[in-house]
């Protein structure tokens, strides 16, 4: 499905600085000769051919900026996926690895990207992240939280889907290397994996809090999963065109709506039901879905 990986750090973020290093220890990166942004694209070659797969190609790029701001990323050796190693912020300042896609549901843009506007995303490359980042969390030993976070920040405009991975959520974690290397190999185990035959049923997410546990369950536990997801707090917000552009933007078939029932009080259900039933897509709840997967 995809060919050439982007792997995205920032200079200006240090998780994504201490994850850039192990890249570089732990994994053959040669330099092309082109730059990006100023700096020296690599090419990690360490992947032979695999046995029911042809791997894709695996680029490691820096720019300047941070990450949510960068509207360009597409253009590092002309990508069709990217992968941005990045840093996670958070109050509660607890300990996580996490992934999302970007977008925003409101007209505000300081975090990056354009008013309204969501980036393409993959529901299975999502998967497939959390999943490493499950996986590599339990292998190292660590009890990090591991989740899905809801669609938010920039970029939007890439032409290609895109997913941040993230360790989170202080200077406590950014420099360490044994929690950056859970992020590094997570993100070389998507990288090393998106051009399998996996047939996931993608679908779109609405309700729940920023955190998205019903969903990250859902992505865990059974073979479908999210691409994007709108929080609870934004569904008065959304219209119809967000969630035609949430459709657009998904370079998988939608299988349909997924929708936290609990995560959802009674105005947020009234708001939503009329918008979704405009569209030819089934409407699905969380809780029905887990109790047929509990049978």
């Amino acid at each position: 499905m995809f060919k050439r990986v982007a792997i995205i750090t920032s200079d200006q973020d240090p998780a994504a600085q201490t994850i850039r290093k192990i890249f570089l220890a732990n994994w053959r990166f040669t330099e092309t000769g082109e730059k990006f942004d100023g700096y020296p694209i690599f090419q990690c070659t360490d992947f032979q051919k695999l046995q029911d797969t042809t791997p894709s190609e695996i680029f490691l790029g820096t720019i300047k900026d941070r990450a949510i701001f960068c509207e360009r990323l597409d253009e590092c050796c002309s990508a069709d996926l990217i992968l941005i190693a990045n840093q996670h912020r958070s109050e509660s300042g607890a300990p996580a690895f996490l992934t999302h896609c970007t977008g925003n549901w409101t007209d505000a843009t300081e975090h990056g990207g354009f008013p309204r506007g969501l980036a393409r995303a993959s529901g299975r490359i999502l998967q497939l992240a959390l999943r490493a980042l499950f996986k590599r969390n339990l292998e190292a030993g660590l009890h990090f939280d591991v989740s899905l976070e809801v669609t938010h920040h920039g970029p939007t405009a890439n032409k290609v889907p895109l997913a941040f991975l993230e360790l989170g959520s202080t200077e406590r974690e950014w420099p360490n290397e044994t929690y950056a290397s859970v992020v590094a190999q997570a993100v070389m185990d998507v990288a090393q994996n998106v051009t399998a035959n996996v047939q996931s049923q993608v679908y779109l997410g609405f309700g729940g809090p920023h955190y998205a546990p019903s969903f990250t369950r859902f992505a865990l536990e059974t073979t479908a999963c999210t691409s994007h997801i709108v929080p609870k707090y934004f569904i008065q917000e959304i219209e119809r065109d967000q969630i035609q552009q949430m459709i657009e933007r998904t370079v998988e078939p939608v299988a349909g709506f997924l929708l936290d029932w609990k995560g959802l009080n009674a105005a947020d259900r009234n708001k939503l039901l009329p918008l979704l039933n405009q569209f030819n897509i089934p409407v699905v709840r969380t809780d029905h879905l887990f109790k047929a997967v509990e049978k």
